[in-house]
């Protein structure tokens, strides 16, 4: 039998939703704290609910203790849903202030890109160069950062015209191996203003630096982070043959999630298709060697030196994922041909990404 009693939270709960979502700006910032807050209330009804009536209080010890543990699992769980709830209820969205930095003198600064690798396939690295030699940008030097000292890549990088360093078992692995790199590109030739990372499986779209650059007219700017996007499925949308329906597992994160950070001025590195500032990252040492998420930390660093990392919410760059699926020329489905033999692939390459 409905009671009207029992169900009067759970309908105005809905109601406000239903009158919030429908009847107010679309993903306003009023909305989505609105939308926070109820979610937010809900889960602390919920919480109320759950410890003062749910307990089994008369059981024996044993039982009241297990009843105890997963009762403070379940809080932590909530107060964490909580936690993504409060950072949801603002969004950013950088796009506009890109199109007006579009005049910018910092368009013209001296860049370098810093592509470290360690044992990736040499088709994967090549279409990577290929793809960041087609980067839209008049002061340009592209660098290859050699973990494995191998010389297919040396002559890869020399095939290609691009500069090549190398080390033998480097220390502190990817972030050593980006100082390193930082320590030759500041003694060769013109030292670059800033640097645009790229993991060895990253291709960069051709505007990548006419997008990110001006927004380094702030001064207290360190890192321009940009979004990751992948080629091929992840294992979720392979399993369940949903790689139509169902966004991969980065999504979330990277398209949601980030942009909601931002807002708070909680952005940081992801460790590829960043754009950094030379001078913030020598303010702070060079890249983190600390741990091994040495992105983060290293946006960390720079907070403590005054520099922000922000975020643009654009896709810039494109990626492979990792997989037991896929292999190593192959994209899962996308073809795009690359040889050092053949000008058509590099072609192919640059087309993909103008």
């Amino acid at each position: 039998m409905f009671e009207l009693r029992t169900w009067a939270p759970f309908l105005f709960t809905l109601g406000l939703l239903f009158v919030v979502l429908n009847y107010s700006p679309k993903l306003s910032n009023f909305t989505r704290a609105f939308a926070a807050l109820i979610c937010s209330a809900a889960f602390l009804r919920y919480l109320y609910w759950r410890i003062f009536f749910t307990l089994p209080l008369h059981q024996n010890f044993l039982q009241r203790v297990w009843a105890g543990v997963f009762l403070v699992m379940e809080v932590c769980a909530v107060l964490s849903a909580m936690l993504v709830q409060f950072f949801m209820s603002r969004y950013l969205d950088r796009r506009g202030q890109a199109d007006a930095n579009q005049s910018s003198p910092l368009l013209q600064s001296p860049v370098d890109v810093f592509i470290p690798t360690l044992n990736e396939d040499l088709p994967i690295l090549e279409r990577t160069i290929v793809g960041a030699q087609a980067i839209r940008h008049n002061h340009l030097r592209i660098w290859v950062l050699d973990d494995g000292a191998r010389p297919a890549v040396r002559q890869l990088a020399e095939e290609l015209g691009v500069l090549y360093v190398q080390r033998v078992k480097g220390r502190h692995g990817k972030a050593g191996n980006i100082n390193n790199g930082l320590q030759h590109a500041l003694s060769t030739g013109r030292a670059p203003e800033f640097v645009l990372l790229l993991d060895a499986d990253f291709v960069p779209f051709r505007n990548i630096l006419q997008r990110t650059l001006g927004f380094f007219e702030d001064p207290t700017i360190g890192i321009v982070q940009t979004p990751q996007h992948f080629f091929n499925r992840d294992p979720v949308q392979t399993n369940l043959l949903s790689s139509t329906v169902w966004p991969n597992e980065q999504r979330f994160f990277f398209n949601v999630l980030m942009p909601c950070k931002d807002a708070w001025g909680a952005a940081f590195c992801c460790g590829t298709s960043a754009v950094v500032r030379v001078s913030a990252l020598l303010a702070c040492g060079g890249m983190a060697t600390e741990t091994v998420t040495e992105d983060s930390l290293t946006s960390t660093k720079m907070q403590e030196k005054g520099f922000r990392t922000v975020y643009l919410n654009e896709r810039l760059s494109m990626g492979r994922r990792a997989s037991a699926n896929s292999s190593p020329s192959a994209l899962a489905g996308v073809s795009v041909p690359c040889s050092r033999s053949s000008p058509v692939g590099h072609f192919w390459v640059q087309a993909a990404f103008a």
